[in-house]
C-alpha cells in the first residue's frame, strides 16, 4: 500500500512544558476542515486528562511551517470540547490556520459513516494505516510523522471492555504506543475492489476515509502468555499488538453541530 505524503500533513505533535521549561511529548493531534472558516485540530481525550494529572493546565500543538521550522501553539486544557458521552475519547478544539503553517486539513466529507461501510462492505481483513507521532524519533528540526500498517481485526456489534469503560470501538491488527495516541486511523479501499461477482475501479483522486482515532491497546504479560490463569504481578507489559480505534462517527457527533450533517444515516 502506497501512502499520499499529503495525509501526513494534516497530523500535528501535542506536547506540555514542564517547570524547567522543557518540553515534552504527550500524543498526536490532526486537523479537520469542514467548510470555510470552520477548521478544528482533534486527539484523544485521555491525551489531555493525562498532561492535567501533573498539575499542567496548558496543552502545545507543535506544527511544521513552510520554512522548515517549527512552531509550538499554547492551549488551554479547559478549552477543548469533549463529547456528551464521557466514555469517548475524543477532545475537539477550534483551529486558526495561518499561511505560513505547512499543514493540510481532513475533510469532513471522506469520514467513514455507517452507509459508506454498507457499500463498500467494509469489515475484517480491510487494509488500515496509522499516521502520528513516534516519540523516540519526534524530529528535531520539524515534526516527522510514522506510518504503521495493519488490517481490520474486529468490527464489533458490541460494545468493548476497555480498562473500567465499555465503549464502541473498532480493533485493528497494528501497534499502538503511547505517542500514536489521538493519531487518526485510515482506511484503504484500494485501486480494485470485488463485490461478490463484480469488480470495481477507484475513480479519480483516491483519498482514504477516516476510520476513526487511536484510543490505546491492549496488554498482556509474560504469565499471561498461553497460561489459563492470568496474573498481573509486577509483570512486564507486552503490547499485543491490538489497537483500539474510536469511530469517525463519534467525532461526526461533535462536529455536527458545526456543520451539515454527513448523511441521513448519522441523524
Amino acid at each position: 500500500m502506497k501512502i499520499n505524503e499529503k495525509i501526513k500533513k494534516c497530523v500535528a505533535f501535542l506536547q506540555f512544558k514542564m517547570a524547567d521549561n522543557t518540553c515534552k511529548y504527550a500524543g498526536t493531534c490532526f486537523f479537520v476542515f469542514i467548510q470555510e472558516q470552520q477548521t478544528f485540530v482533534i486527539t484523544a481525550k485521555h491525551v489531555l486528562e493525562g498532561v492535567k494529572k501533573t498539575g499542567l493546565d496548558e496543552i502545545l500543538i507543535r506544527v511544521n511551517l513552510k520554512n522548515g521550522e517549527t512552531d509550538t501553539i499554547t492551549t488551554k486544557i479547559y478549552d477543548w470540547v469533549s463529547h456528551e458521552d464521557e466514555n469517548v475519547d475524543i477532545a475537539i478544539h477550534k483551529f486558526n490556520f495561518k499561511d505560513n503553517y505547512d499543514h493540510l486539513f481532513y475533510p469532513k466529507s471522506s469520514f467513514l459513516t455507517n452507509e459508506l461501510i454498507k457499500t463498500n462492505e467494509i469489515d475484517c481483513g480491510d487494509e488500515v494505516f496509522i499516521t502520528g507521532l513516534f516519540k523516540h524519533h519526534a524530529g528535531n528540526i520539524k515534526n516527522s510523522p510514522i506510518v504503521r500498517m495493519g488490517n481490520i481485526a474486529l468490527m464489533p456489534s458490541e460494545k468493548i471492555q476497555v480498562r473500567q469503560l465499555t465503549i464502541d470501538a473498532y480493533l485493528i491488527e497494528s501497534r499502538s504506543t503511547g505517542g500514536l495516541s489521538g493519531s487518526p486511523v485510515f482506511v484503504n479501499l484500494g485501486d480494485v475492489r470485488k463485490f461478490g461477482n463484480e469488480v470495481k475501479h477507484a475513480q479519480g483522486e483516491h483519498i482514504p476515509l477516516l476510520f476513526g482515532l487511536v484510543c490505546g491497546h491492549f496488554d498482556s504479560t509474560h504469565e499471561e502468555i498461553d497460561a489459563i490463569t492470568d496474573s498481573t504481578r509486577n509483570q512486564e507489559k507486552i503490547n499485543v499488538g491490538i489497537a483500539i480505534v474510536t469511530p469517525a462517527a463519534k467525532l461526526a457527533e461533535m462536529l455536527n453541530p458545526y456543520g451539515t450533517l454527513l448523511d441521513n444515516s448519522e441523524k
